[in-house]
């Protein structure tokens, strides 16, 4: 017997937290010399995520790699969770 909803169904639910990421939305941030910094010292590889930095995440959980995963929640923030 399955345990979750999601299984029983053969729906794997997973998601992509992204981090501090360079967009159109963030321009005056980036911008903002000093907020910029700020932000910048918070991340351990120390620089925005750029939408490219997202690909390999979004094509391991579409792929067959990672069919026995569900309900994983997977970082994509340059290290900040682990600061």
């Amino acid at each position: 017997m399955q345990s979750s909803f999601s299984t029983i169904r053969g729906i794997c639910i997973n998601e992509i937290d992204p981090g501090y990421m360079a967009t159109d939305m963030n321009t005056k941030i980036i911008e903002n010399k000093e907020r910029n910094v700020q932000i910048s010292a918070r991340i351990p590889m120390g620089r925005w995520g750029k939408s490219d930095d997202i690909k390999g995440a979004a094509i391991f959980l579409g792929s067959s790699a990672s069919d026995y995963i569900s309900g994983a929640m997977l970082p994509v923030d340059g290290g900040c969770l682990i600061k």
